[in-house]
């Protein structure tokens, strides 16, 4: 979900009355959907002026983007990574002009290589799900699984070999030390990828991750190593966001969202994970 999107939500971009009420609409947007991710970035902007991130499976960040408002409006600056040539392309050009933004068209993987990885055909028809293009995992069971809301999937199915590279060389590269927010949204492959984090060296102050397509011995496997690297965790029926202790105790702000969110989301790990109802976890 994007709810940002002055397209999708039918307002005007750039008048006082269309800023005023997609401002308006984002701020009520925890109050009416139970997501984990907005209470605590929106209090993570407050309390920071300049946040810098990384974003792993940027898509186009045209839907169901969480970083793409405070990208734009909150003076967010990082790096964003997608694999898929013609949609990074499309990425590209949507954030063209804006300064702070770094992009690169590789993929994230343990070792750096090529490896195959399977997604959807190009397709413009607008009668497709706007979560078409996002369709893409070195899991190729992952992607057919959307068979239900999709059924001719398997013959859209394709592949492309994309090059890949260590998330401490893609770091490196862009000149990344430290990140206050780590977002992964990789089809299945978010467990691997944060295992491959070296959570010590680069301390992100929030980690939010897809595990809606997680096995449940995965999804224990992100939670025991965020909770041991001193992280409480908070998750919805899709993503999971951790937030380090540490830095919940140094902000009135964000202890307020924080507790918020963890009113509103009450279920167990294992729930989350089949995609059932909305959960929370909290070390």
């Amino acid at each position: 979900m994007n709810p940002m999107s002055a397209v999708r939500l039918g307002l005007p971009a750039d008048t006082h009355l269309g800023r005023g009420l997609r401002l308006l609409y984002w701020r009520l947007l925890p109050r009416s959907l139970k997501v984990v991710h907005p209470w605590v970035l929106n209090a993570l902007a407050q309390d920071k002026p300049a946040v810098r991130f990384v974003q792993v499976g940027s898509n186009d960040a045209g839907y169901g983007d969480p970083l793409r408002y405070h990208i734009l409006h909150s003076g967010w600056r990082g790096l964003m990574i997608e694999p898929l040539p013609f949609v990074y392309q499309r990425l590209r050009q949507r954030y063209a002009g804006m300064d702070g933004l770094c992009f690169e068209n590789v993929a994230i993987d343990r070792e750096p290589g090529e490896r195959v990885f399977y997604h959807l055909r190009p397709d413009s028809d607008p009668s497709l799900p706007p979560w078409y293009d996002q369709l893409g995992s070195f899991l190729k069971d992952n992607v057919l699984k959307h068979a239900p809301d999709l059924p001719d999937i398997a013959t859209r199915l394709t592949q492309t070999v994309v090059p890949c590279m260590s998330f401490q060389q893609v770091c490196e590269r862009n000149g990344i030390e430290q990140l206050d927010v780590l977002h992964i949204d990789a089809e299945g492959y978010d467990a691997a990828i944060l295992a491959s984090v070296d959570l010590a060296r680069f301390a992100p102050a929030v980690v939010l991750f897809e595990h809606k397509h997680l096995s449940a011995a995965d999804y224990a496997a992100c939670l025991d190593q965020l909770t041991s690297a001193g992280y409480l965790c908070n998750a919805d029926k899709i993503d999971t966001l951790a937030l380090r202790r540490d830095v919940l105790s140094r902000s009135e702000t964000l202890q307020r969202a924080w507790q918020r969110a963890r009113r509103r989301l009450h279920a167990t790990p294992e729930q989350a994970v089949a995609g059932g109802r909305e959960c929370r976890r909290s070390a």
